[in-house]
């Protein structure tokens, strides 16, 4: 949103500039857009950039077509109009209004879509009252009402559906889907430490003291004293890997992202799921890029979203098979490349264009929340990277996501 500079011989206010995207076009997108056109609302330059609706038919969407208005069926593509400032929710859809919520760019407000019915209510009295009084008035609330969204993110109208059920349904669904992981990871880390541990106490505990209370070692026993020291330092060594990686998990990145090296975070992720991969008689290969892939990046993001894509893999390979994870510099887009490769079941093309799709799943009911691959495509756009999927049913499926780079100077400590 910007203000416009008064131009010679104009002595009024300066006027604000607001670009708006509009969602459903139905009779009240046509309102809106008339009343736009026919009387503009004092103190505001108001440009429509873009109408979406799924019905090319809708009379708000033929009209804004007529106007010369960008018009699409496609939400993400409105949502990325460039300059947009708010979205303007006409469909009356909870749905449709937390899908926007959840894609709209950073910066961008939402207008909820009861306000369609000040928008009637400003048309016909625009149309109807005489008194200049009253149509000020009139004309007053609706300025406040945009003033008003320019310093939030959401304005919403309506009694029974606030910012607190927007919020709290969030927080229910990153709840829900965190309590699940942590519950996985309990189970997997208790086993992953157990193991090693198990092979390390029995040596301890019988040969090696026997031995030393024994006397002097013979040199058959110093071998064998090689033998567990060796035993004892790769388990240690392992239960250390474990714990480095919980480490990693439990760090906060706060608000801000940071400089993070891509293959470290793959690297905790694959320590914390490599028992789970085990048990399922899944082969782990990996070929991570031996120069670091730094990143600006949300630590906790990246592990959440390869670990979506791992336990998703594992779980269409319930017999087993191979999973192959490799990263990699592209020079020529300067990106970070990662494959997470999988000799799975494979996915149906004819479902492909849905797999990111809010509780899209393709699970027996209780089986899966559908939110697994949502969060994988949020976070890849929040970084600004790119996911594709190369897959044939039957033949597996591989998901290749690409992450912009910073350069050395920007993240080497002795920088230059």
């Amino acid at each position: 949103m910007k203000t416009q500079t008064d131009t010679p011989g104009n002595h009024a206010n300066p006027a604000v500039s607001l670009n708006i995207a509009i969602v459903g076009g139905g009779r009240t997108c046509r309102f809106f857009l008339e009343l736009i056109k026919n009387d503009p609302v004092p103190f505001f330059d108001i440009k429509i950039l873009g109408v979406c609706d799924k019905n090319d038919t809708a009379e708000g969407f033929e009209l804004a077509r007529e106007m010369g208005i960008y018009t699409t069926d496609n939400l993400y593509d409105l949502l990325n109009i460039q300059h947009l400032d708010s979205v303007l929710e006409l469909t009356g859809s909870r749905e449709v209004l937390l899908e926007i919520i959840r894609l709209k760019p950073e910066g961008v407000g939402v207008l909820e879509y009861n306000i369609s019915r000040i928008l009637r209510n400003l048309l016909h009295t625009n149309q109807q009252l005489k008194s200049t009084q009253k149509k000020l008035v009139a004309e007053k609330t609706f300025s406040s009402l945009l003033i008003q969204q320019s310093t939030a993110a959401i304005v919403i109208i309506n009694t029974d559906f606030t910012i607190a059920d927007v919020n709290d349904a969030y927080l229910n669904t990153v709840k829900k889907t965190k309590d699940q992981v942590i519950g996985a990871y309990c189970y997997e880390i208790s086993h992953g430490i157990n193991a090693p541990c198990s092979s390390v106490f029995p040596g301890v505990n019988c040969p090696m003291l026997d031995m030393l209370y024994a006397g002097r070692p013979e040199d058959d026993q110093l071998s064998q004293f090689k033998d567990h020291l060796t035993l004892m330092s790769s388990e240690l060594e392992r239960c250390g890997n474990i714990v480095s990686g919980m480490l990693f998990f439990a760090r906060e990145s706060g608000l801000e992202h940071q400089h993070i090296d891509l293959n470290e975070v793959l690297h905790a992720v694959l320590t914390l799921t490599r028992h789970k991969l085990e048990l399922g008689n899944i082969t782990l290969t990996t070929d991570l890029s031996p120069v670091p892939l730094m990143l600006e990046g949300d630590i906790n993001q990246l592990q959440q979203c390869f670990l979506n894509l791992i336990f998703n893999a594992s779980e269409a390979m319930p017999e087993g098979g191979r999973l192959a994870v490799r990263t990699w510099l592209d020079p020529k887009s300067d990106t970070a490349c990662v494959e997470i490769r999988d000799t799975g079941y494979g996915i149906p093309e004819k479902i492909q264009d849905n797999l990111f799709d809010p509780f899209f799943t393709t699970k027996d009911v209780g089986q899966g929340t559908g939110l697994g691959l949502s969060i994988v495509h949020g976070v890849v756009k929040t970084h600004k990277g790119t996911v594709k999927i190369d897959s044939r049913e039957g033949k597996g499926a591989a998901f290749i996501l690409s992450f912009p780079v910073i350069s050395p100077a920007a993240h080497d400590p002795g920088g230059g």
